[in-house]
């Protein structure tokens, strides 16, 4: 993760929140931080599909 970060509101589903934040206390992590490393390997995810 980039050591300069850009902050980002969301809104998700209650359903979606809840499962996020049993999967952050699962892994010990934050909901931001699980969050955030979705999103970048979406749009990792998202470069290498138009550039392959």
């Amino acid at each position: 993760m980039p050591t300069s970060q850009e902050p980002l509101t969301v809104y998700l589903p209650p359903e979606v929140k809840e499962a996020l934040q049993k999967w952050a206390e699962e892994e010990e992590r934050s909901m931001s931080f699980l969050a955030a490393k979705a999103i970048i390997e979406a749009v990792k995810s998202r470069k290498k599909g138009k550039n392959g």
